[in-house]
Parts: C-alpha cells; structure tokens; sequence
C-alpha cells in the first residue's frame, strides 16, 4: 500500500503555489499512490482521477478548497468528523484487501491551538478504535518545541497511533516563511499492523526542488509491504 500525505499549499485561489498546482496534481497522479491524503488542494483542479475515489471537504462552506481523502478502492464512505480548531475529512474503505479508516487533517494555529490537538486525539482515537487505519496531514506541530510532545505526541502514542517515521528525528516537511531545518509539521499515523507492514517498506519526505517549487511543504510517502 503506498500512501501520500500533502499539503499542497493552495488553500487560497491565488498564491504563489496556486500557479503551480496543475503540475503538482499532475506528479501526484503519476505517483500512482493506494491513499492520498491532501490539505490545501483546489477541488476544481483536483476533481477527475481517473481510478480514484474521492472525498473532500472545503476549509468552509462556498470555499473551493481544503481536506481530501483519494483512494484506489471500488468503494468509499465518508464520515463526517466535526473537531473544532481542525479540518478533517474521514473515510471507510477497502484498501489493497482490507477494511481501513482513512482521516485527512489539517489542525490550525492559534492561541488554542493545544485544545484543538487534544480535540483531535480524543475525537480520532474513538473513531478508529478496532480499525485497521491511515490517520495524516499538517498538525501543524512538531518535536522540535517539546510541548508538543505533551499536547499532541504522548497521547496519539496512547491512543494506538503509531508513527510511520522509522528514526526518531524528524525531517523537515515545512519550508515556508519563518521555518527552521527541523520542522516536520506533517506526519502520517497508522495502527500497529500496518505499522509492521510499513517497517518492511518505506518512508519519506521528498524536498526536492521541484516540490518546493509547488508548495511550502513536502509530500509524506508511504509504504507499506505486507
């Protein structure tokens, strides 16, 4: 199972990263992943994929942008997940054989933005008890500040969300205005059998001129080896 989480950077119509977003679209299709998990992706640009199911969910009502979960599956049911201080888009389906919660999300700064993490902790962890699932997208925190290892990472840890990240460092994933060398704003979670499976295969952040030519962050990949 290959799985793509990324904010593409064009939560607005217009933008530097928005006249770039055609391309990006387009490399991300070529990438052929099972699940993609997208933040900040223009629904208009993004709403034929050929193979794909979709489901996406606007920053607010009327905006033509947001959260979107793809998936390469004959079937997918959304779910609707309201967390105040994020945006998230929810699914069910059936992935490479098996039955799989899919969470796209996006949890947004600000003076609170440590309720909204425990908001999303709480409100995922129930959602996905006894599933096999793939929970990603920009939290907009990171291990570089150590409280967000009390607000966010001790209880996603908890709550059986394991981290795709192989080594305990992070890798940069943001590259925008005021970023430092070390902030991964974008992870991916998955359950502990899927977690096996990703440690036979894959995990990267790709940074590569072109994809910071796209957006102010990199593209989370995935695999997963049964």
């Amino acid at each position: 199972m290959k799985i793509i989480s990324w904010n593409m950077g064009c939560g607005f119509d217009t933008g530097g990263y928005s006249k770039h977003h055609d391309v990006a679209l387009g490399w991300l299709r070529a990438q052929e992943p099972d699940v993609a998990l997208l933040q900040e992706v223009q629904f208009a640009r993004f709403a034929s994929w050929k193979g794909m199911r979709v489901h996406s969910v606007p920053t607010s009502p009327g905006r033509s942008s947001g959260n979107a979960v793809a998936v390469r599956a004959d079937r997918l049911e959304p779910i609707g997940v309201v967390i105040e201080g994020a945006l998230v888009a929810g699914a069910r389906a059936r992935v490479t054989g098996d039955d799989f919660i899919l969470v796209s999300a996006h949890v947004l700064t600000g003076e609170r933005q440590e309720q909204a993490l425990a908001n999303f902790a709480s409100k995922v962890s129930g959602m996905v008890a006894g599933s096999r699932f793939v929970v990603g997208g920009d939290f907009n925190a990171s291990l570089h500040w150590p409280k967000y290892g009390t607000w966010f990472f001790d209880p996603m840890r908890a709550a059986g969300f394991e981290d795709t990240r192989p080594q305990p460092q992070e890798v940069q994933s943001y590259w925008g205005r005021g970023s430092m060398s070390i902030i991964q704003d974008d992870h991916v979670f998955v359950d502990r059998v899927t977690k096996a499976a990703v440690a036979r295969g894959s995990w990267a952040i790709l940074s590569g001129d072109d994809h910071r030519r796209w957006s102010d962050h990199g593209p989370v990949v995935v695999e997963a080896l049964d």
